[in-house]
């Protein structure tokens, strides 16, 4: 909608006196015979229908509005029809036959719109006949058209999952394709349909990364996205660090940002490649043996790492870093980099993947570390990723230069922006314990500062690195004892650096913030340092203690639970139940700090925090509290925990671990919806694992090895229409298109410069008399692309049906005779009766269908048969009902009981009259039961299951269009009361189609040529098969019987239906259909059935 209101460029159309206007007044001019009415009227609609308003009123004048010729007025009716089509379900079935006809319509664009209308009308009712625009639109001249067709096969799919099989051959047809803009639709299409089917794409593997650069970028997008899950499922692991995160990766060295020396780099790697270490080494050859059809892929998308799209540049960076080896996926840092010059949007996306690629590969961006300083304009969510990803690139060598940026953030008057820098400066000094110290003393600092926020932050971050710089020197310390001293340089050198580090006087400043600091984390934090290295502070951690039980009731829930660990912790450090624990003396305080005085002290203050905590508002106070007034004092019951007390309370903490929501993206595949939104969105597939073993290469084998049509190509130029290149071709097909038959391309250019305006318009109609001549045909609209329409027919004759007189429904007899739908050729009654009498057909039942198959069922089997006699003694039913005879046999040796029909599964107003349950059967014994069936669809099956003694078995019956028509009673009296009741329903809801006879007509026609009774002439040698499986009557005929006309009426809306075959006289026999009903769905459909069954 909006490509069309774009183009819409006066803004009155959407004022309020325009949208004021009355629907008569725009109805009126809807029927105005002025073309600039009609588009006046329509541009209001479409403003009024944009803003909201109901404009529905409207819809007949509309639908009308569909066989104008004007373009811009069609694609404002087809909008509108788009809109109302699932609100208006019974109007919109209006415009199918017309719609339809532009099918035919000259114009590419015309055509390709009404097929876009067609699968936008999302009513089930329609669907065969949307399915049968489609089957026509696959094999159009114009790629436009078939790129149209190729994503109504995807809205179809939506509309009716059951329908994919015949969706898939569609498709298949269209992954044949050579034009990219069809391939490209195809794809997508694919991705909707069926993405897990891979067999479909080995064919056209090679030719997809051969023309991935020549799709158009969206389709790009889905091809790299497609191409993704086909390498990680058919080809092998590149090499072993995919699947070793802890293997050191090969670090390239920096280079310009803007340089693009790759090739001159590869040469210098391979020269260099014996200098490497014997890890580098291996890494690098796995990457020279993976599989040719890989090496293809990661070639062929290479090039897109310079699109302008930055979904591409996203798209191939995910292929690169799943499929790519690790060597080869450091190419995209550079390409990854470059977008983050886009805008807000872009650059979240961006630095969501690339914070998820550094944790596993931060080789990747290290040269392009300034890259991801802050700006001053940056959103608070980037300022967020680039810390963390700077965080995550930090190593000895860069430490420097990222904390000399940390020291001026810290500076910033955004105090969240300076807390977020502080968490990034505690995860450097974790990560390079090198600057551990020099980061502790650098937030000491920043206790001074009078935000209370930074130095709430500070107080976090200091506790965590204290707690690991303590954890740091137990493991020296028992490393030390246990003699250990190989391999461990690097630690003892971590450890004498981090010596220095003096706990008691960032204690003592930490301890003296409690007076001033009000945050509640920073706060516990403080008294959870005091508590783990109270031993450091004897004097100080008791008076700690003392203010704490003071203001303990008006504390935060944080700070009770540790004021209580703290009072824990100090109990069990100065009481005599410490000192004779059979626990270890490390950590303990000294002797001479203990006295029975503050040991009375610390035991009164702690009995006294726990009855304050036993009447606390929070159940995790009062239960803590409670369980640890039964450790310490009411120790009847807890004896054993009593003796051990100093191991529970005084014990070594794990070392403190830093999750971030990046390692948790990593689930999730880069660049999809669940790997932003950080949960499983809907239509999420997990990318597949590398198999251990590759399937067969020989399936990507092409059948035939893809060419690129040179002579479209030479033929576009010579209409002057801009055709994209290969992005990448190679120099011998530049040279084959220069060599390639020049004296011929010349005729051409001759024949192009002398049409006429004349001819051009009529240039369908010598299409027409060279059809049957081999050669290919080339759309010349505006969206002409490069087309190869030889596949369709094996042979490269293309069948143009894009004739002039067909589009208006004029047909040319053998005498020269044109009319308009119908012949004024004289009629006979045709004698139904005697015709039944005098052969063999039998009109009474439809062909017999199998039900249930003795295989599946154990014995039983089961078809079945439509009834055409309808209110009689043996056959009767309801109107709208179809009467089915069932044969049930007993094809086992053992006797079957209790069969029945259970667990109906019908659509709304469908039904199934069961029959009376069959006692029993025995071996080899046939039943026959009637079953009377409304499927309220001409497309949608009845689904049941068959009961008996061995099991419950779903079977499916399916409407045949042949048997959704009854017999017109009483039968015409006279021939022209047919022709009166076809003429009033007019051309509006007719459809037809002239095509060829298949080899079972043929021989027909061919084995009865010769003789010369009436049932051997014209078209009566194939009445039979027409009878057989469609449920018509034979009204009329002329007297050499090549014209027969039917009557029959439809069985769900009761409407009449006239049918007339006519057999044109030409080599080979063709038939011409003509059918029009009010039912303009079973038109379409009997149409089809009409050609199947004749084609056959």
């Amino acid at each position: 909608m909006n490509t069309v209101l774009n183009n819409i460029n006066q803004s009155r159309y959407f004022n309020d006196s325009t949208a004021n206007t009355k629907i008569e007044e725009i109805k009126k001019h809807l029927d105005s015979p002025s073309d600039a009415d009609k588009l006046e009227s329509m541009k209001k609609l479409i403003a009024m229908l944009s803003k909201g308003r109901d404009v529905s009123e409207a819809f007949p004048q509309v639908v009308k509005n569909v066989i104008v010729k004007n373009l811009e007025i069609k694609k404002l009716v087809y909008m509108y029809l788009v809109h109302y089509a699932e609100s208006q379900n019974d109007s919109a079935l209006l415009s199918i036959n017309t719609i339809q006809k532009s099918l035919n319509d000259q114009s590419q664009v015309i055509r390709a719109s009404a097929l876009r209308v067609m699968s936008s009308i999302r009513v089930i009712d329609i669907i065969e006949v949307i399915i049968l625009a489609i089957e026509k639109s696959v094999k159009d001249t114009s790629p436009f058209v078939r790129k149209a067709a190729a994503f109504a096969i995807a809205k179809v799919h939506k509309l009716d999952c059951d329908k994919q099989e015949p969706l898939v051959e569609l498709l298949e047809v269209l992954l044949n394709d050579t034009s990219t803009m069809v391939l490209g639709a195809a794809i997508v299409a694919f991705n909707e349909l069926c993405p897990q089917r891979f067999d479909l794409l080995h064919q056209h593997y090679r030719k997809i990364c051969q023309l991935l650069a020549d799709f158009d970028e969206w389709s790009q997008v889905i091809v790299l996205d497609i191409l993704t899950k086909y390498a990680r499922s058919q080809f092998r692991c590149p090499d072993s660090t995919m699947n070793d995160k802890n293997i050191k990766q090969f670090k390239k060295k920096s280079k310009s940002f803007y340089s693009d020396e790759e090739d001159q780099e590869d040469d210098e790697t391979d020269n260099s490649l014996y200098k490497k270490k014997p890890l580098e080494r291996d890494m690098f050859d796995s990457s020279e043996e993976i599989d040719m059809d890989h090496r293809l892929l990661l070639k062929s998308t290479l090039p897109l790492l310079q699109s302008r799209n930055n979904a591409v540049v996203m798209a191939v960076s995910s292929l690169y870093f799943y499929c790519a080896p690790s060597i080869e996926a450091q190419k995209v840092g550079k390409s990854l980099v470059r977008i983050l010059r886009s805008g807000p949007e872009v650059q979240y996306i961006t630095l969501t993947n690339i914070s998820t690629m550094v944790t596993l590969r931060p080789s990747m961006f290290e040269p392009h570390l300034s890259e991801f300083f802050i700006h001053s304009s940056d959103p608070d969510y980037s300022i967020k990723l680039k810390l963390e990803i700077l965080t995550r690139l930090a190593t000895p060598e860069n430490i420097g230069k990222i904390l000399k940026e940390f020291k001026e953030y810290v500076k910033n008057e955004d105090k969240k922006f300076v807390a977020a820098t502080i968490q990034a400066i505690g995860s450097c000094a974790s990560t390079v314990p090198d600057v551990t110290e020099s980061c502790i003393y650098g937030l000491m600092s920043l206790l001074s500062n009078q935000s209370t926020v930074v130095v709430a932050e500070s107080v976090i971050v200091l506790k965590r690195l204290l707690q690991l710089n303590a954890t740091n020197e137990k493991l020296e310390k028992l490393e030390k004892e246990n003699h250990v001293k190989d391999n461990h340089s690097t630690i003892s050198k971590h450890s004498s650096s981090n010596n220095s580090i003096k706990y008691d006087n960032i204690i003592l400043h930490l301890s003296k913030l409690l007076d001033t600091l009000q945050v509640p984390s920073a706060r516990a934090s403080i008294v959870w340092v005091i508590g783990e290295y109270c031993y450091r502070v004897p004097l100080v951690a008791p008076d700690v203690f003392r203010k704490l039980v003071k203001s303990f009731s008006d504390e935060h829930e944080s700070v009770k639970l540790e004021t209580l660990n703290l009072g824990s912790k100090l109990y069990v450090q100065f009481t005599d139940g410490a000192t004779t624990a059979t626990a270890t003396t490390d950590n303990a305080i000294p002797n001479e700090f203990k006295n029975e005085r503050t040991k009375e002290k610390i035991t009164l203050m702690f009995q006294y925090v726990l009855n304050l905590a036993k009447f606390d508002q929070n159940y995790d106070i009062r239960d803590n509290s409670r369980m640890l007034k039964h450790f310490y004092f009411n120790t009847e019951n807890t004896q054993s925990i009593n003796s051990n007390i100093k191991q529970i309370v005084i014990n070594q903490k794990p070392i403190p671990t830093e999750t971030s929501i990046s390692e948790d993206r990593q689930r999730f595949t880069l660049g999809s919806l669940s790997h932003i939104v950080n949960h499983t969105a809907l239509g999420y597939t997990a990318l597949p694992d590398f198999p251990d073993v590759a399937p067969d290469p020989s399936v990507r084998e092409p059948i035939q090895r893809w060419i690129p049509n040179q002579q479209s190509q030479q033929q576009q130029q010579l209409n002057n229409i801009f055709v994209d290149t290969p992005f990448y071709s190679d120099e011998e097909e530049e040279e084959e298109e220069e060599e390639y038959d020049e004296e011929e391309e010349e005729e051409e250019e001759e024949e192009y410069e002398e049409q006429n305006e004349y001819e051009d318009f009529f240039g369908e109609e010598k299409k027409k008399k060279k059809k049957n001549r081999k050669q290919q045909n080339y759309d010349e609209d505006e969206y002409n692309q490069d087309i190869d329409d030889g596949e369709y027919d094996g042979e490269g004759e293309v069948q143009d049906e894009d004739d002039f007189d067909e589009l208006f429904g004029i047909t040319h007899d053998d005498n020269n005779q044109t009319t308009n739908g119908i012949s004024s050729e004289e009629m006979d009654k045709f004698d139904f009766e005697n015709y039944i009498n005098s052969t063999t057909t039998t009109t009474t039942k439809s062909v017999k269908k199998i039900l249930l198959k003795p295989t599946i069922s154990g014995g039983l089997s089961i078809d079945y048969c439509f009834i055409r006699i309808r209110d009689n003694e043996e056959y009767s039913c309801e109107p709208r009902y179809n009467i089915i005879q069932l044969n049930i046999k007993n094809q086992s040796d053992e006797t079957f009981s209790d069969i029945s029909i259970i667990n109906k599964n019908l659509i709304d107003g469908a039904d199934i009259s069961e029959f009376v349950p069959i006692e029993s059967i025995e071996p080899n014994q046939t039943i026959q039961k009637q079953i009377n069936v409304l499927f309220n669809s001409t497309s949608q099956s009845c689904k049941f299951e068959i009961s008996f003694n061995k099991g419950n078995f779903p079977v499916t019956l399916t409407p045949i269009i042949g048997e959704l028509l009854i017999p017109i009673v009483p039968i015409y009296e006279s021939i022209s009361q047919w022709k009166d009741e076809f003429e009033e329903v007019g051309e509006f809801k007719q459809v037809d189609d002239q095509f060829e006879l298949g080899d079972q007509c043929l021989d027909k026609l061919n084995n009865n040529n010769n003789e010369g009774s009436d049932e051997n002439i014209g078209l009566m040698p194939i009445l039979p098969i027409v009878l057989e499986s469609i449920n018509l009557i034979p009204i009329a005929s002329n007297k050499s019987k090549s014209k027969i006309q039917f009557a029959s009426k439809t069985l769900l809306k009761d409407e009449n239906i006239y049918v007339q075959i006519q057999l044109l006289k030409q080599q080979p026999p063709n038939v011409d259909c003509i059918i029009r009903s009010n039912d303009q769905v079973v038109s379409a459909l009997l149409l089809k059935k009409l050609k199947d069954v004749l084609q056959k």
